[in-house]
């Protein structure tokens, strides 16, 4: 609008001395044209998940208001000078009739997008000025048929300038109206807007076995899409594990419908990615083009990682966008493990003994429970759904997830070792990843110095 702004006050400026400077004349239509996709720009029409076309319907509305408003303003102008006047009304009178039917048009295209019912046109502030600008426009279409088909062919120059005096004051009135729509939320925002965002009892229903499924963070929400080709389910659990009803879900650019507590379905066309929004907020998904079963892969991993010796990686563990930690851990057998959080508390686990410190302070022990160690982080619990996404020449890439949370993965697996190179894990609340940076290295776990 500041770009528009510019535009339109060095178009003006161009305009009053293009009578001194003819040269600047092209100058100053070739400003009022620049200024015809503002409305476009800044109004309803480039608003999240519209149809396509909008922009270029809206377009066109905004054009053809633009030349006959600004040939009326013309006109009248012209009606008050004397000189030969007949060409001009015959010329803008053919210029107005082409712009009032491509208004009309495009004006009942762009009320059926920005309306769900026609309830809405009075149970509404944008229907209510909709009406409003619709009777407007119908008055000034009836001026100017009487303008076109009685006093044009007669040359009635004096009754024609009233008529454009008349027409030119309902205009005003007109772009005020317009002012306020551009405001306003329309009917179909208003709908989208009034779903309410609910957490219910229980979890979600859980995808068919047959089913690819990968979770992701979504803001606060942990998602988790399966793909079934044609079917798509994305369900959604809160910071406390319920499942959310209520959301605007779209997925494949398909508008997803409830199915079962948290679940939103669509049908889709198969494709290798698959976008989804969830509340405006956008997830992408990668999808094989065909699916293979991952069973064996995830349990000779699962072995393999047991069999080591050690193992370090880095865990990255947040709550919410807002929330987070950083990790270093190492495990080593038989039950020995250490972690250090970045600014922020260390521990050390060897056998039934533990000990814990905050950032840089003192050691306290305490008695530990035997963990038997390395063991898989995706080790705890049964695995179902385990498909593989992806195949490089370096890693096997697989998804799955345990029922029981639900905990969904992603993992990246070296294809010679089927040891993990990093990790993804989704649940409520908890979004984890871990990049392993060294299998089988020395012995570092020991006791803290002086501790008994």
């Amino acid at each position: 609008m500041a770009a528009a702004a510019v535009v339109a006050g060095l178009g003006a400026m161009l305009a009053a001395i293009a009578p001194v400077y003819p040269r600047l004349e092209p100058l100053a239509f070739a400003a009022g044209l620049a200024l015809l996709p503002v409305p476009t720009l800044a109004g309803h029409a480039l608003d999240h998940r519209r149809p396509g076309y909008e922009p270029l319907v809206d377009f066109v509305h905004v054009a053809a208001a633009s030349f006959w408003v600004g040939g009326l303003v013309a006109l009248g102008l012209a009606l008050s000078s004397s000189g030969d006047r007949a060409p001009l009304v015959r010329r803008f009178s053919n210029v107005a009739f082409v712009s009032v039917l491509v208004l009309a048009a495009t004006g009942v295209l762009r009320a059926l997008v920005e309306l769900r019912s026609v309830g809405q046109l009075w149970s509404t502030g944008y229907g209510q000025l909709l009406i409003v600008k619709t009777v407007l426009l119908a008055l000034l279409a009836a001026i100017g048929w009487v303008n076109r088909y009685r006093l044009v062919p007669r040359l009635s120059f004096d009754r024609l300038r009233r008529n454009v005096a008349v027409e030119l004051t309902l205009f005003a009135v007109l772009i005020a109206a317009v002012a306020l729509l551009t405001d306003l939320r329309p009917g179909r925002d208003r709908t989208a807007g009034a779903a309410v965002v609910t957490a219910a009892n229980g979890p979600p229903p859980l995808p068919a076995r047959r089913m690819i499924v990968q979770g992701r963070e979504s803001g606060d929400l942990a998602i988790a899409l399966g793909i079934a080709w044609p079917a798509a389910e994305l369900v959604a659990l809160d910071q406390d594990g319920n499942a959310v009803n209520g959301l605007r879900v779209v997925v494949g650019g398909i508008e997803a419908r409830s199915c079962g507590n948290g679940c939103y379905g669509a049908f889709l066309t198969p494709a290798r990615r698959v976008r989804v929004s969830v509340n405006g907020r956008v997830t992408t998904f990668r999808v094989p083009a065909k699916p293979q079963s991952a069973d064996a892969l995830v349990a000779r991993a699962t072995a393999a990682f047991r069999r080591l010796r050690s193992v370090e990686y880095i865990e990255r563990l947040a709550s919410s966008p807002r929330n987070r930690i950083v990790s270093h851990f190492t495990l080593e057998r038989p039950n020995r493990l250490m972690y250090e959080i970045r600014g922020g508390a260390d521990g050390i686990i060897i056998g039934p003994r533990r000990w814990d410190r905050a950032h840089g302070g003192k050691w306290i022990p305490s008695p530990q429970e035997l963990t038997p160690e390395p063991e898989p982080i995706w080790a705890a619990g049964h695995v179902t759904n385990a498909y593989l996404l992806e195949t490089t020449p370096a890693t096997y890439v697989v998804s799955f997830m345990n029922p029981l949370a639900p905990v969904w993965f992603t993992i990246s697996l070296d294809r010679r070792t089927l040891l993990p190179r990093s990790l993804r894990m989704t649940a409520a609340a908890h979004f984890m990843t871990h990049r392993y940076t060294r299998f089988n290295g020395p012995r570092k776990i020991r006791a803290p110095s002086g501790a008994r």
